[in-house]
């Protein structure tokens, strides 16, 4: 088809900067925001986030006063799924609800957003009827999990998926320091995670699958072993981020991009790359994976 689209997939870590309302908070939820806002703005054709809200980082430019302004607001109750437009920018938001409503009920929520330019149209957001009422599997952390067919100007159709896998705090167990004992129960993978996996992957068009899978794979923190990875692969996805080591500033790989193997003939994805973005905060502990998708 012969065309290029670029593709951005970053954890913003939302919940580390935003929680909480002591005048400190305030003061680094502004810097998030600003922070988050020039991302958006930024010129690729789809911006994947995780930890994100960006109807939040919206308002907070409203107003140094954090005064309401109704532009932004979106009715939770309505479901996790959520639509902005903001300048030149589609922003598709999902929204952790049922599983923060649980965690920490009177604190600021947050989720995943797919951000494309203004003439991406989006088609299909599977598991969802025309009611806004989630479909799908029924796993722990769903909400946070988007598959979205967007039509690009010329007409090519990309199957998109952002995770983010959320660590269910509740079956946290410490040791006496207070740290997590058992990661492996903590970030376990449900098998209807994959349920809803398999009914995209054979798609006739290319998916291209990334985020944040949270699977802690360093030195002294490995508890997934590549099990994860291995499914996924059987699944039909290429690893395309294989090679591009820690994507965190500690000694973690925990962000990823898979393509579709069946499509690998027709397509070229290059320049996959770990990437600081544009004025790179210390607040933000991962780092960006970008890539360049050849049509």
């Amino acid at each position: 088809m012969g065309i290029e689209i670029q593709l951005l997939s970053l954890n913003t870590n939302f919940w580390k900067n935003c929680s909480g309302n002591t005048p400190i908070k305030m003061f680094e939820r502004k810097k998030w925001s600003d922070f988050t806002v020039k991302l958006i703005r930024e010129d690729y054709d789809f911006i994947l986030l995780q930890e994100t809200n960006p109807f939040f980082a919206l308002l907070m430019q409203e107003t140094d006063i954090f005064s309401p302004n109704r532009n932004y607001y979106y009715d939770r109750e309505c479901g996790p799924k959520h639509y902005l437009k903001y300048n030149n920018k589609n922003i598709y938001y999902h929204e952790l609800y049922k599983v923060l409503t649980k965690e920490r009920p009177n604190d600021h929520f947050w989720g995943t957003a797919i951000i494309t330019k203004e003439k991406t149209e989006n088609i299909e957001a599977y598991f969802y009827n025309e009611r806004n009422e989630y479909i799908g599997s029924d796993y722990f952390g769903y909400e946070s999990v988007m598959f979205y067919d967007f039509k690009l100007e010329n007409g090519a159709i990309v199957t998109i998926v952002n995770i983010y896998k959320k660590g269910n705090d509740r079956k946290a167990e410490r040791d006496e320091k207070g740290k997590i004992i058992n990661y492996d129960v903590v970030y376990r993978y449900e098998d209807k995670f994959f349920e809803d996996l398999h009914k995209i992957k054979n798609k006739n068009n290319i998916i291209v699958f990334a985020g944040d899978l949270n699977l802690g794979k360093s030195k002294n923190d490995e508890y997934d072993k590549g099990g994860i990875i291995q499914r996924i692969e059987k699944y039909g996805f290429i690893n395309k981020s294989k090679n591009i080591g820690r994507t965190m500033k500690k000694d973690y790989q925990n962000d990823y991009i898979f393509v579709n193997s069946n499509f690998s003939d027709n397509i070229d994805i290059k320049n996959v790359k770990k990437i600081e973005p544009p004025d790179f905060p210390n607040f933000i502990d991962h780092y960006g994976i970008e890539c360049k998708i050849k049509l």
